[in-house]
């Protein structure tokens, strides 16, 4: 069933998101370069308070390209979120994600997605402040989402 969930999740983005390729309007606060210290994980708390609360989310790409979902399909991208702590090893940011309620940004995210290495960085005030494990389907989703953009000719 989750990977029925799935992968209506992809046709979704596929078919009513907005993609750019304008790689000068990323307001991510990373350099994709931050120090590789060891972060606490985001409590499973306040991750059952993101899942509870999202309803908006906005995807901003490395490669230069952005996405966006709204409603009930956008809590499956919470449900990558691992509450145990990410063995964080050197990596490239994959993503950043802007995580709403209601209008509100309620958190930035940035996922990391590559040999070896699958977690997320939670920012607090602008700065790292937690790290959590990926869920191999959350791997599965970004990887799958990223072929299916560089399969699509551009227009």
């Amino acid at each position: 069933m989750n990977i029925m969930k799935n992968i209506l999740w992809i046709i979704c983005i596929a078919l009513g998101t907005a993609c750019s390729n304008n790689s000068s309007e990323t307001n991510s606060p990373s350099s994709n370069t931050h120090s590789l210290e060891q972060l606490p994980a985001l409590p499973k708390e306040r991750i059952i308070d993101l899942y509870n609360r999202v309803d908006d989310i906005d995807i901003q790409f490395e490669q230069g390209f952005s996405t966006s979902a709204k409603g009930e399909g956008t809590k499956t991208n919470i449900q990558y979120i691992l509450a145990e702590q990410a063995n964080r090893v050197p990596c490239t940011a994959t993503a950043f994600l802007f995580i709403k309620s209601q209008g509100e940004e309620i958190a930035q995210i940035e996922a990391y997605i590559g040999e070896g290495c699958s977690y997320f960085v939670i920012y607090e005030n602008g700065k790292p402040a937690y790290a959590n494990g990926m869920h191999p389907q959350g791997v599965q989703f970004f990887n799958n989402f990223l072929n299916n953009v560089q399969a699509v000719p551009p227009q």
